[in-house]
């Protein structure tokens, strides 16, 4: 599948309708307990509610839930969960993309956005909306290279410019699945604070590892210039638009201060509650624990077809062990824009590896690679799909 999302037939209504007749009905957060405590002890008025038919101006049950969730599920925390003066609410990685870039960064002051040379293509188009120069630095097994980041900082300096934000997938990649070390993620870290750039760390892929595999803490443990970007779109359902934002108190504070959120309350503040109670009633545990069996088992799937199917000289880049992706390197000379239009004939569709070039300007390089998901399908349709794609190889290799 061309597709990063998850398959509509396995979205869980049911858990949402449950969490939501809950919410609606009991209110059981309302009246007890330690939130109850919490919210006495902060003296909220009506204006502050946080019953989810207002406008959301207090998001403190949404920020305990999830806190608590993180040291549950998130393995890499061992356990500690993150403190909730360390949470925002977001409608979503891409909502909290866009108030970043404005929040953060400036076109008039010809302002850039660093991001790895194969990178998410739609946040690509985020920063362009903002008038945001992007320039793609050069990676490796492990992510952004470190001297080709300073490289580039000093060449942006010279210039009298800056990079107002770094924009990097850090965790089980889209598209290539790879993960960057603790250490590799450290010394990223500190070249961004040395240049006065935030670095904005798209997480979404954490909680879908698989496995006895465990990555290195958030980046947000690096330092107060690191934000971490979290989404339940690939863990519960895109269409609730419920994410958050892991950083330091004044960070968050600043971006609070986001003319939207002042006039209109917390975006998605409804599904929010409904996301809140559904971490409570451990709901959103469960389902993680099916959905890691489940794309564990299909990665597997893909993996063992592409050997199975595909010649020798197609190789994976990266076998992961989380995510949805497959990055797939094509034999040599086979472009994957022209292998594209062959596969839909055989009924069969990938992300051509150009489309994740920064501004197309590593486009080429890319030509060769192709992006695979493996979440959407079950294992016969994924080995079916991968006959498919080597009869389209085939047909290319014969032009």
């Amino acid at each position: 599948s061309d597709l990063g999302q998850p398959a509509p037939g396995e979205l869980p209504e049911s858990l949402v309708l449950e969490a939501t007749k809950c919410l609606l009905s009991g209110k059981p957060h309302e009246d007890s307990g330690p939130l109850a405590k919490r919210r006495r002890s902060l003296k909220e008025d009506s204006a502050e509610s946080s019953e989810p038919l207002s406008y959301g101006d207090e998001t403190f049950h949404y920020r305990s839930e999830l806190s608590k969730f993180l040291g549950r599920c998130d393995a890499s925390r061992d356990g500690v969960a993150p403190e909730p003066a360390r949470l925002m609410l977001t409608a979503g990685v891409s909502q909290a993309l866009d108030m970043l870039c404005t929040m953060h960064a400036s076109a008039a002051n010809e302002d850039a956005v660093l991001v790895e040379a194969e990178t998410y293509f739609l946040a690509s188009d985020i920063f362009c909306n903002h008038g945001l120069k992007i320039i793609g630095v050069d990676t490796d097994g492990e992510g952004i290279l470190p001297t080709a980041l300073e490289s580039t900082l000093n060449q942006l300096r010279e210039e009298g410019r800056r990079a107002a934000l770094l924009y990097v997938i850090p965790v089980h990649h889209n598209p290539t699945g790879r993960t960057m070390s603790a250490s590799r993620r450290s010394a990223v870290a500190e070249l961004a604070k040395k240049h006065g750039t935030l670095v904005v760390a798209d997480e979404v892929y954490t909680l879908l590892t698989y496995g006895e595999a465990r990555p290195p803490a958030t980046f947000a443990s690096c330092g107060d210039h690191v934000l971490s970007l979290g989404s339940f779109s690939k863990v519960l359902a895109p269409g609730l638009r419920v994410g958050w934002i892991e950083g330091s108190a004044e960070q968050l504070k600043h971006l609070s201060r986001w003319a939207v959120i002042n006039s209109g309350g917390y975006l998605s503040h409804f599904a929010s509650c409904i996301v809140a109670t559904a971490m409570e009633k451990r709901l959103v545990d469960r389902h993680l624990d099916q959905l890691r069996q489940r794309y564990a088992a299909r990665c597997e799937a893909l993996l063992k077809a592409l050997g199975e199917f595909l010649p020798k000289e197609c190789t994976v880049a990266c076998r992961p062990d989380g995510g949805y992706f497959v990055w797939l390197r094509l034999p040599q000379d086979i472009s994957a824009t022209e292998l594209a239009k062959t596969a839909a004939k055989h009924g069969v569709v990938f992300k051509e590896g150009c489309v994740f070039s920064p501004a197309g300007e590593l486009a080429g390089h890319f030509d060769g690679r192709v992006r695979l998901c493996f979440a959407r399908l079950a294992d016969a349709e994924l080995a079916e799909g991968v006959k498919r794609l080597a009869a389209a190889l085939k047909d290319a290799s014969a032009v």
